[in-house]
């Protein structure tokens, strides 16, 4: 066999594979929405992948738009399109001040990264408030799991004030003049927020 004729069988076995390539190519895009790639060990894609995409457990998927700050989504349960976890994510810290109610006043700052969550309660006024909850926290954002996380809150004249929480912030035995400052951190299990509340800060 000459040297042509032994490359001329390589080319052929080689575009015999690309062939081959190019159906498992089609078959994968024939089940896969628009935009989805199939990577070396998982998908990627924009968007969340929740009621969206249909894997089995143990899939992984990467928001390729980090939207809401979501990256790094795992399929933990079912084999449908529902089940997705985000395992990788970060909201930016991001200003909840609109959301004080009650009649209180003052700054309050907000972030979740992965399923930990970061409160920061500043300068919180009561002189207005007609009740111990300044603050509900916004979907995605709940310190849940059964458990109430409790913490205190001091005040300019470095009096304290004890504190509950699961969605609403409570505080114990406030006092119209109680200018109060605080932060609570523990995890969540709420589903990693659709859209996300307040504004960058």
């Amino acid at each position: 066999m000459t040297t042509i004729d032994t490359l001329e069988s390589k080319l052929s076995s080689l575009l015999s594979k690309l062939a081959t390539l190019e159906i498992n190519k089609n078959f994968f895009n024939s089940k896969f929405p628009d935009g989805i790639d199939i990577g070396a060990a998982d998908l990627t894609g924009t968007g969340s992948p929740e009621g969206v995409i249909t894997a089995p457990p143990g899939t992984y998927y990467t928001d390729t738009a980090i939207t809401n700050g979501a990256m790094r989504w795992a399929k933990k349960t079912g084999t449908g399109n529902t089940g997705w976890v985000c395992v990788e994510g970060d909201t930016g810290l991001r200003g909840i001040s609109s959301l004080l109610k009650n009649g209180w006043t003052g700054q309050a700052y907000i972030r979740r990264v992965g399923s930990t969550i970061d409160l920061r309660l500043e300068s919180l006024n009561a002189s207005a408030a007609s009740s111990g909850v300044p603050l509900t926290l916004p979907s995605g954002f709940a310190l849940t799991g059964g458990v109430v996380h409790r913490s205190l809150f001091y005040t300019s004249a470095l009096v304290t004030r004890r504190a509950y929480t699961i969605t609403d912030i409570t505080i114990v035995g406030y006092a119209p003049s109680d200018v109060l400052n605080s932060s609570i951190c523990g995890l969540t299990g709420d589903a990693w927020p659709s859209t996300l509340p307040g504004v960058s800060a």
